[in-house]
């Protein structure tokens, strides 16, 4: 078969652009830093990193789940707390109320402290947590007691957040324990309409009750707690999770720095030669067979 100049060039001119090619590829990729810049570059490696950064993407939207979350549940222990020392500070009173040697005058006063303790469980009963009300369902943006009982029909939903994949927590607190027959919000209005009457007997009688509340709002901190242990020794294994999958991501994506230095100069070494080569290959001219 007869070479032509015209066959040679194409030929030179094929491989000078594929040698470019070559060239411009790892130049992208020491740029990015990143072993693949597209899908041609290795599309199982793509797919790998693809599914690696949905997983991160999905871990992120669960941790920020688990922080809201336990920002919820501490404000809630915290108000949980403080009602726990009313209800004792109001078993207190009810305990000294109930002796028959204590004067009217002093069961007042008495039933006037109790009325401040009213106030202040019924704020408490009320607190919110970045303008939204802890003891309201779901509807955690009308504010459920007053200091007559609740304001309206009391939510009782769940709030409820993924915390992991098909790992679920209820994070609120629902106000039923407020509202109650027996619950404090009734008892601490007995016992200060009980002083106030000077009846010692339905003073006594509210001991037991007071200790009841007391003793339920100790048991609710206490599973509001172990909710926040959770959410923070789920926290620590995600970022452990977190951590394993960007080391995969980064194996799967991440250039080797070195060996693409070592790649790139060896391309672009070739391409130069090649360049040399052929300016030295093409360069006779029609006039110089002529001759």
């Amino acid at each position: 078969m007869r070479i032509t100049s015209n066959m040679m060039a194409g030929n030179l001119v094929r491989r000078l652009n594929n040698n470019s090619t070559r060239v411009q590829k790892y130049q992208d990729q020491l740029s990015a830093a990143k072993r693949i810049t597209k899908p041609s570059d290795d599309p199982i490696g793509l797919t790998a990193s693809l599914r690696l950064r949905s997983t991160l993407v999905e871990m992120d939207r669960y941790k920020q789940n688990m922080e809201e979350s336990k920002d919820w549940l501490t404000a809630t222990s915290e108000s949980l707390n403080k009602m726990g020392e009313v209800i004792h500070r109001l078993h207190e009173l009810a305990v000294a109320g109930a002796s028959s040697t204590v004067p009217q005058p002093a069961l007042d006063a008495m039933a006037n402290e109790v009325d401040q303790m009213h106030e202040y469980l019924v704020d408490l009963a009320n607190s919110d947590h970045g303008g939204r009300y802890l003891f309201a369902g779901q509807n955690t943006l009308t504010a459920p007691f007053t200091l007559g009982g609740p304001a309206g029909a009391l939510d009782n939903g769940a709030i409820l957040r993924e915390i992991a994949r098909g790992q679920v927590m209820q994070i609120n607190t629902t106000p039923q324990f407020l509202a109650n027959p027996g619950s404090i919000l009734k008892n601490v209005q007995n016992l200060a309409n009980e002083l106030r009457a000077g009846n010692y007997t339905g003073v006594s009688n509210l001991i037991g009750s007071l200790q009841a509340n007391e003793d339920e709002i100790l048991a609710m901190e206490s599973a509001v707690g172990a909710k926040i242990n959770r959410l923070e020794m789920s926290a620590e294994r995600s970022l452990e999770l977190q951590t394993s999958v960007t080391r995969l991501l980064s194996e799967t994506e991440d250039a080797d720095i070195a060996e693409l230095t070592v790649r790139l100069g060896q391309e672009e070494a070739a391409y130069r030669a090649a360049l040399t080569v052929g300016a030295r290959l093409i360069q006779p001219t029609l006039a110089d067979f002529l001759r």
